[in-house]
């Protein structure tokens, strides 16, 4: 009998334990529009990791091709924070992800024909995400390349000044021009 209670909580304290772990993630998702030659040249939603303790901190851990590629319009968390919802101007597509299953690999849940179609780039594409002491920002220029289109790079907050915490550079890793980003934390 007290073996069993032990076992009991001892699986009630690891399961615990596992949700506190993956309540600490926080991923950075980044629209990136298709290009010729890179990649299937489709439109793409890239996960980041950006979980400040991680051994994958500011590494790609997960693309999804969306197929297609057309002017963003829009990129924002769903009203339960479980879905992430992308609208293309180009095609007037809504794309809806499901990240609340898994927030390390958004699952596309599904593609419908909105509005949008015709509009011109909104400003609900944000191009910086912020939290407490971080700022992430998409098509930046890296260091004195001239392209700064193929470029995100996340900033630390040192009392007043930024440094740099990480650079990915999409065109080596041939993912197209990142576009939007979304931070989704704890």
């Amino acid at each position: 009998m007290f073996r069993a209670r032990w076992f009991a909580a001892a699986a009630l304290a690891a399961a615990l334990a596992c949700n506190a772990a993956a309540a600490q993630q926080q991923y950075l998702y980044v629209w990136t529009a298709g290009v010729d030659g890179q990649g299937d040249g489709s439109d793409k939603l890239v996960t980041v990791d950006v979980t400040r303790r991680s051994d994958r901190y500011g590494r790609i851990v997960h693309t999804l091709s969306v197929g297609g590629r057309g002017e963003l319009a829009s990129l924002g968390l769903t009203l339960d924070g479980r879905g992430l919802r992308a609208a293309r101007a180009s095609d007037g597509r809504i794309f809806e992800f499901d990240v609340g299953s898994d927030r390390s690999r958004p699952r596309l849940r599904r593609v419908t024909v909105g509005t949008a179609a015709g509009s011109a780039v909104a400003d609900g594409a944000p191009r910086e995400a912020r939290d407490d002491r971080r700022v992430f920002a998409a098509g930046v220029r890296l260091r004195d390349d001239p392209d700064p289109v193929h470029f995100g790079r996340a900033y630390e907050r040192d009392g007043e000044a930024l440094t740099i915490a990480f650079e990915i550079d999409f065109r080596a890793s041939r993912l197209g021009l990142p576009r939007a980003v979304m931070l989704l934390g704890p």
